[in-house]
């Protein structure tokens, strides 16, 4: 009796152990994760997508590599008028699209922080280090970061999953969820070293740490964005008349412009013309009625 009492304590001390090594293991992984998101967090910054009057469009999510350049998604600013990025510190819009790779969907911007001088040693972006393709293995831990809303950054973890696609990482929550939000396009996908090793691209995948160092070898071919907002006085004028017209729509505009020429600036320069055409009618008509009043006077 003694030996199956003896027998039992010594199982329940041995499961106490094994419940307590898995709990603290538990708090060391969340701990690492904790202290990777405050390192990592302040280095992504909000993209906004805006058009040329300066309205935003829509955003998604970077982050930096290097002082000024900052690694995103190539769908976040495709076809961009005008890119605003925002970060903990600072705020840029004088940014260029040193490249994009739409297959792999990667773009690297390089923003202008030539304003900051004064106090950039003081308050600036750390950049976020690339890992290692070698360290990449299935069922690791990793964290996403992005912007699933214009004012608020979030971040989760998750675990590498099969993938389906090669330079790639997959992954997903321990509930099998997703650990991304729209609007987190863009963000780093880090292990607990906190080391880059994918970007978010949709929702359960995106370009892993082999793509992302092609991309960055290959040449870049720079197209320098104007600024939000910065729009000549035609355009705005354009933008006017078209709305007003678009706002009581007649037999010119439903009939005519609008199937015709569909949108765009084009539409535009041709209301601008029309709208020339009528007025210069208008004028003509008043100063011949004026000056058939004054013959008749003068009779």
């Amino acid at each position: 009796m003694a030996l199956y009492m003896k027998k039992g304590l010594n199982s329940f001390i041995l499961l106490m152990i094994l419940v307590l090594w898995s709990n603290s293991c538990l708090w060391a992984q969340d701990s690492q994760i904790h202290d990777v998101v405050e390192r990592s967090k302040t280095n992504v910054v909000r993209i906004e997508v805006c058009n040329r009057f300066g309205e935003m469009e829509t955003w998604g999510s970077g982050f930096f590599i290097a002082q000024g350049e900052i690694l995103t998604c190539a769908h976040v600013v495709e076809g961009a008028y005008s890119l605003q990025v925002w970060s903990d510190f600072h705020f840029y819009e004088n940014i260029v699209i040193l490249k994009v790779d739409v297959c792999k969907d990667l773009a690297l911007l390089c923003a202008d922080t030539s304003g900051y001088e004064e106090d950039y040693d003081l308050k600036h972006e750390d950049y976020l280090n690339l890992g290692r393709a070698e360290e990449i293995q299935l069922g690791q831990t990793v964290v996403t970061i992005g912007y699933p809303s214009v004012s608020r950054r979030l971040a989760f973890n998750g675990t590498l999953i099969e993938s389906e696609d090669d330079n790639s990482l997959a992954f997903q929550a321990e509930d099998q969820s997703y650990i991304v939000i729209p609007g987190m396009s863009g963000g780093p996908v880090l292990n607990l070293k906190g080391e880059v090793i994918g970007v978010i691209s949709h929702v359960d995948y995106g370009p892993d740490i082999r793509a992302i160092k092609k991309f960055l070898e290959k040449p870049g071919d720079p197209r320098e964005l104007r600024v939000a907002g910065s729009v000549v006085w035609w355009a705005s004028a354009t933008f006017a008349v078209f709305e007003a017209i678009k706002s009581t729509p007649g037999v010119l505009y439903d009939v005519i412009i609008d199937p015709i020429f569909g949108r765009g600036w084009l539409k535009g320069v041709v209301i601008i013309l029309l709208m020339g055409v009528l007025i210069g009618w208008g004028v003509i008509i008043y100063s011949r009625a004026k000056r058939t009043r004054r013959n008749r006077k003068g009779e």
